[in-house]
């Protein structure tokens, strides 16, 4: 999550769109941005998936959905109202000639209408309203489609469903290569809807990648085969990118056809690389973190008690942070970026300001502001813990 910040304030350097930007632009970012994009939503999704199926293996169904709405329905809807709307006010600064103040600005973001694109059902109203949910597009869609899944998700819970897993599993152990299978969905969809702008994917395709997250974590062999693929996995993820950004590079520049849109054979090809590319970075990230972690493992066994408690205590730390740097980070990357390029000065020393300046001011709102009082810990979607833990 931490890598996010980073990812964020490389989009004020890229040649694509973004509510602050840098003059001048670094072009080979855009690259590194969309390299980044081919993985970085689909595997937090995926880890989402894992998450569902560890909660739902110690809560009833009620307890679940409580917990989801408390988690994401309560941050989202505080977030929306408190931490975007200065995103696009000072997107909306970049433009000169705008001088309405943020107070004139607010009541205008929440001017919206109703218009049913699955998963939203509202939208700005037409050139009076500025609502946009920017990074929460996650937390929302990711709660939809929790929602949405519940059932397939219980059911693979049951007896019949831990079957179906176990010969799934069993498949793919037995048939070299069938764990690649998985990415047959992904790129079908991706190369016929084409790409929407929820992080450089389809979001028919997030479903899926949620739905793997929880069929791979019901069974601890998924990991022991990613681990195997590892390293075919990543040179396979390596090449299909680097088809796919070329072809994508020479088709946009040689011609007006939008391939993440257009239905003509090239454009259709490169987006069909591009869904088993994402899946093959996918294996490939999770074998080598399953290959780190059995290493880690054998490595705490072996230090004391005291130093296996404070690795503890670091990834408690670390998982109780996730969601509200999530939420804060970009707000800040933009207020922050939105001063910082008007220096006089080159695009790594402002690189370095804006991400470590987020960094630093993220984790001191959330030690000092968030972490400390109840009530922000339940607006922030954090557990109830005791305060002083």
């Amino acid at each position: 999550m931490v890598s996010v910040i980073f990812f964020h304030t490389a989009r004020i350097f890229d040649d694509l769109g973004f509510y602050v930007k840098n003059e001048p632009l670094i072009p080979a970012l855009t690259f590194v941005v969309s390299m980044a994009a081919l993985w970085g939503m689909p595997l937090m999704f995926m880890i989402s998936g894992y998450a569902i199926r560890y909660s739902l293996q110690k809560r009833t169904v009620s307890a679940f959905v409580r917990e989801r709405l408390q988690r994401l329905l309560v941050p989202f809807v505080i977030s929306l109202v408190i931490i975007v709307p200065p995103q696009i006010y000072f997107e909306l600064l970049g433009d000169p000639a705008y001088q309405q103040s943020y107070l004139q600005f607010y009541p205008r973001f929440f001017d919206i209408t109703f218009d049913i694109d699955f998963p939203w059902f509202v939208t700005a109203t037409p050139e009076s309203g500025y609502f946009h949910p920017a990074h929460l597009w996650f937390i929302y869609n990711l709660l939809i489609y929790t929602l949405l899944m519940l059932p397939l998700f219980l059911y693979l819970r049951q007896e019949r469903g831990q079957q179906i897993v176990e010969r799934v599993v069993c498949y793919c152990a037995t048939h070299s290569w069938a764990i690649f299978l998985f990415a047959l969905p992904l790129a079908v969809i991706e190369s016929s809807l084409g790409v929407d702008l929820s992080g450089g994917w389809n979001q028919f395709g997030y479903l899926f990648i949620l739905c793997y997250g929880y069929i791979v974590a019901s069974d601890e062999r998924f990991g022991q085969l990613f681990n195997q693929y590892r390293r075919e996995a990543l040179v396979i993820a390596l090449v299909a990118s680097v088809i796919c950004f070329v072809g994508l590079y020479n088709l946009v520049n040689s011609s007006n056809i939008n391939p993440f849109e257009s239905n003509d054979a090239v454009s259709i090809t490169l987006r069909f690389i591009k869904g088993m590319a994402g899946w093959f970075w996918i294996v490939a990230i999770i074998g080598y973190l399953e290959s780190a972690r059995h290493k880690r493992q054998h490595f705490a066994a072996q230090q004391p008690a005291h130093s296996q408690s404070s690795i503890f205590r670091l990834e408690r730390y670390a998982n109780d942070a996730i969601l509200p740097i999530y939420l804060l980070h970009q707000t800040l990357v933009v207020i922050v970026g939105f001063y910082v390029v008007q220096w006089e000065t080159g695009a790594l020393l402002k690189f370095l300001v804006i991400s470590l300046s987020t960094l630093v001011i993220t984790l001191l709102l959330y030690e000092f502001v968030i972490k400390r009082m109840r009530v922000t810990r339940f607006l922030f979607g954090m557990k109830p813990y005791p305060i002083n833990q």
